[in-house]
């Protein structure tokens, strides 16, 4: 159902601009479906699961449009992040193109101007509401949006191993909140001490570090602050909140305290993704970090053990901490298109609620990226139907890996986590070097 794994290190990987895209074409038009004198719609997609969401789109759009066919471009997991900047700002772009906000792809284009404005496609279908308030506002850049979203991905989830929990009397975190920080270490060294490893976290892999970052500024820093530091990057936003400011260093101190207090597992430094969740799987460690990809994936493949899950704790008492989104797989319409009006038309359809169960939930088995569709609609695994409902209530925050480009989140900031936790640097060190490098990504953006 859901693609275990892969979309996060996807979305985590900086690809630079060279070489060359690797783009196919693919009809996805119905029988009869735009014939002679009809207009040709070019969509860009990725593929896998993805693919299956858009084709079904495209079918459904074709089926109100008799007049219009789509073609669907396969653009790469490698091309989306580098060299798809040539096609969608070519002479010759598709009508709708894929641009993830946390890459230079749309970093670029947004900067030159080569963005068309999808006010009123937000207006229309009322997106503002069906993403949320702090989605909405991940989207739009002084005050307008220049994308919509075809899909979601939860992450910073702590699962754990609810009948381990039960067995060594480990009590459940109420309302899936883990309380405090030191509620979490009282859980790490409750396993210890029955011989079992914490939580399991996979460094090497690149990408899991920086999400304790996404996770705990929401809880300690004001909103006006985190809006700043998700997009002071560009030169054209003041930068009223600094990395080396209390709210940032304070997360930086607080992911050294957690190695400290040895709430990771043993040799975690030296572990990538996969080989921590082997050992989760295997029941000799308590809780371990995913998303909303795993529990799928994990009972598919023969989980042995009840799933529970909890967030973590804030770092700020009383702040209710809330479910990270990616919302990265941005669809965009270049300004070089020839159908904007059209390209429009097929957005609108992205975003219906039709489309989001019958194409993005039941077709590809993702999960749909607004808020106004039933748990019970689009998922019958129970966990991911639990986090579903949860971020319809209680709403979802972007991480601030997910929204910033890689140069300046996790590409730059994952090698000095690991180089903190080994003691090379303090958390004082990496907040300079990451405003160091804001203040290098502003002047080169210019």
């Amino acid at each position: 159902m859901y693609r275990f794994g892969t979309k996060a290190r996807g979305w985590q990987l900086f690809v630079a601009l060279a070489g060359l895209a690797v783009i196919t074409t693919s009809s996805c038009s119905s029988p009869g479906s735009g014939g002679s004198g009809g207009v040709t719609l070019t969509v860009q997609s990725l593929p896998d699961s993805e693919f299956k969401a858009m084709q079904c789109i495209a079918d459904e759009f074709e089926a109100g449009h008799p007049d219009v066919k789509v073609n669907l471009q396969t653009v790469s997991n490698d091309a989306k992040t580098g060299t798809n900047l040539t096609v969608l700002t070519g002479s010759n772009p598709p009508d709708i193109g894929f641009a993830p906000i946390d890459t230079q792809v749309y970093t670029a284009m947004l900067n030159g101007k080569k963005l068309v404005p999808l006010t009123d496609v937000w207006q229309n279908t009322d997106l503002a509401k069906r993403y949320g308030a702090i989605v909405s506002r991940a989207l739009h850049v002084d005050g307008v949006p220049y994308t919509v979203d075809i899909d979601v991905v939860y992450y910073n989830i702590v699962y754990y191993n609810a009948g381990l929990f039960s067995k060594l009397g480990i009590g459940m975190p109420a309302d899936h909140r883990i309380a405090s920080m030191d509620d979490l270490v009282s859980i790490a060294d409750k396993l210890r001490k029955d011989g079992y490893q914490p939580l399991g976290i996979g460094p090497t892999s690149g990408y899991e570090s920086s999400w304790l970052i996404d996770a705990f500024l929401p809880s300690i820093a004001t909103p006006e602050q985190q809006i700043n530091l998700d997009t002071n990057y560009r030169p054209s936003v003041p930068m009223t909140t600094k990395y080396t400011d209390p709210s940032f260093v304070s997360v930086l101190q607080s992911m050294e305290e957690m190695k400290n207090r040895n709430v990771f597992q043993d040799g975690f430094l030296g572990q990538d993704v996969p080989t921590a969740e082997a050992s989760f799987l295997q029941g000799k460690t308590g809780m371990m970090v995913s998303g909303s990809w795993a529990s799928p994936g994990w009972i598919s493949s023969g989980l042995h053990f009840k799933l529970g899950w909890a967030l973590y704790p804030p770092l700020e008492q009383g702040k209710q901490m809330k479910l990270n989104s990616y919302f990265g797989n941005t669809l965009v319409i270049p300004t070089g298109a020839k159908n904007k009006d059209l390209a429009k038309q097929f957005l609108k359809t992205v975003v219906s609620d039709k489309a989001q169960v019958d194409c993005v939930a039941k077709a590809a088995g993702l999960l749909p990226s607004v808020n106004s569709v039933k748990p019970s609609d689009v998922t019958t695994d129970p966990t991911v139907g639990e986090l579903v409902s949860d971020a319809n209530t209680n709403g979802t925050i972007d991480g601030w890996s997910s929204v910033v480009p890689a140069e300046v989140g996790s590409t730059f900031i994952e090698p000095l986590l690991q180089k903190m936790w080994a003691g090379e640097l303090s958390p004082g060190d990496v907040a300079q070097q990451t405003q160091d490098n804001v203040e290098k990504v502003r002047s080169s953006s210019h």
